[in-house]
């Protein structure tokens, strides 16, 4: 889990948390396309960039595990492409979108976004069981596992391109440890990342 290339102030060759919120409190989804929309817009902007671990996606805040690929990326003749920059075209994309479509205007993400450094594997394996349980903390499902918009699903079902699903459960010793985990592994976190 360690190297010292730098991509602006994200390490290659780490694990992050990173994870937002809208200002004002208002929400990020206003339909239910949108959440789509979103993990496309991630997709199209940040893919190249990271390995995707977790994810979960609220109405108003968001959170992704990631770790910062080692590659150098050139576009533009020969100028690096930086990783923040990359999140600051994907987050600058999906706002003009949502206010043409909610007709509305100005920033919708609080900036810098936030970001947290995971140094240890524990760690990991805590974020991504706290990641998934999200929607259970802030009230908006009353069972984590049938939240369609976290990756908790596709990580057991071990069927997207999207996110590295084997080596989460590899990571977790396996499906039943991975499930047993997101029972007892979340509580010394919970409030940690409170938005």
């Amino acid at each position: 889990m360690k190297n010292d290339k730098r991509t602006d102030d994200l390490l290659r060759g780490y694990y992050y948390h990173i994870y937002n919120n809208c200002n004002n409190s208002e929400r990020m989804f206003f339909e239910e396309r949108n959440y789509a929309y979103f993990l496309g817009k991630f997709k199209q902007h940040i893919s190249d960039f990271v390995n995707v671990y977790a994810y979960c996606l609220l109405p108003d805040h968001f959170h992704f595990i990631l770790y910062i690929k080692e590659l150098d990326i050139r576009i533009d003749e020969g100028k690096r492409r930086i990783v923040s920059q990359a999140f600051s075209n994907f987050f600058n994309s999906y706002t003009k979108s949502v206010n043409i479509q909610e007709r509305r205007s100005g920033n919708l993400f609080n900036r810098p976004f936030k970001r947290t450094l995971i140094n240890n594997e524990n760690y990991l394996k805590d974020l991504i069981c706290y990641l998934h349980k999200n929607p259970m903390h802030h009230g908006v499902k009353t069972d984590y596992r049938n939240y369609m918009w976290s990756s908790y699903r596709d990580i057991l079902d071990n069927k997207s391109d999207f996110i590295r699903s084997n080596e989460v459960l590899n990571l977790f010793s396996g499906p039943d440890n991975f499930k047993e985990s997101h029972i007892t592994g979340y509580d010394n976190i919970v409030h940690e990342f409170e938005i």
